[in-house]
């Protein structure tokens, strides 16, 4: 009797142990159903937020859009720019004289970087060689961004897309820019080419290239400077063994024209690799100058 008692408590407390655990297991599971439900809630509001941060008008991904246009329209600005400073320093250089607003045209109507010059904004691209007022304006664009460009008389980005930039030279600027030229030109810049690059071969400059900033690489028929052409060229925008990476050219007319096309297989040497002219002599290389700032 006495063992048939303690059977029965053990079944009882086996029972009750047994519903313990049951009870602690689905406790547990329903906490774990919950956790992850909270999860999900919370990971759904940040999903949420995160979209709405990125999509709205001054989202990320608007502002990471914007700031890269202005990064594509700086690059953009500066290489117009450049040109600008390239086509002062070659006619200062040959005739110590600032290039007028018409030769600057000029000069961007036989540049292969350019999409188009016109007097007036975005009309149909074309490089035909136009008529430009001195106090006028022209209107231009690279072709590999999307951006046009006026200049103005004094040589200056007047607008981008439409948008006027503001123009503060003073006649003392414009004559800092001249002084700086001469600074450039005569203080900074050392021949490293001077002779006769007429033939398609390689030929030896005097100085290694990175030890300067800019090249004035200079061009012409027979050295000749009334029909002969000046490219200023970055230094570090050089690929060396890039083939016929730079052109120097004079096109007047189908009958009158002559063309060099050349590059750096080395940071010490000059390599023509084309030569093409009718109506004048064969064309040449005939000085190269470095400048260090």
């Amino acid at each position: 009797m006495k063992l048939e008692k303690i059977s029965s408590q053990n079944v009882d407390r086996n029972l009750k142990l047994n519903q313990g655990i049951l009870y602690n297991y689905m406790s547990n599971k329903a906490i774990t159903l919950i956790s992850l439900v909270i999860t999900i809630i919370i990971i759904i509001v940040l999903a949420g937020v995160v979209i709405t941060l990125s999509l709205k008008q001054n989202g990320l991904l608007n502002k990471a859009k914007y700031a890269n246009e202005e990064t594509m329209k700086q690059v953009a600005t500066e290489k117009i720019n450049l040109k600008i400073t390239n086509s002062q320093v070659n006619t200062y250089s040959e005739e110590q004289r600032m290039p007028t607003l018409q030769e600057l045209a000029d000069v961007f109507c036989e540049d292969n970087e350019i999409e188009y010059v016109e007097l007036k904004s975005k009309l149909i691209a074309s490089l035909e060689k136009i008529q430009v007022k001195e106090d006028g304006s022209f209107f231009t664009k690279l072709k590999q961004y999307p951006y046009e460009f006026e200049i103005n008389s004094s040589l200056q980005l007047a607008s981008i897309n439409g948008i006027k930039i503001a123009n503060n030279t003073t006649q003392q600027q414009l004559e800092d820019k001249i002084e700086e030229l001469e600074n450039r030109l005569n203080n900074s810049s050392t021949i490293l080419f001077s002779g006769d690059a007429s033939k398609e071969q390689k030929y030896n400059l005097t100085d290694n290239i990175e030890n300067y900033k800019y090249l004035l690489v200079y061009g012409g028929c027979g050295g000749s400077k009334n029909i002969g052409q000046t490219q200023m060229i970055e230094v570090d925008q050089i690929k060396y063994g890039l083939d016929q990476q730079f052109t120097l050219s004079n096109y007047a007319n189908p009958s009158y024209y002559w063309r060099v096309a050349y590059q750096f297989d080395s940071n010490s040497q000059l390599n023509i690799r084309y030569l093409n002219s009718a109506g004048w002599p064969l064309p040449e290389i005939y000085k190269i100058v470095g400048i260090k700032y």
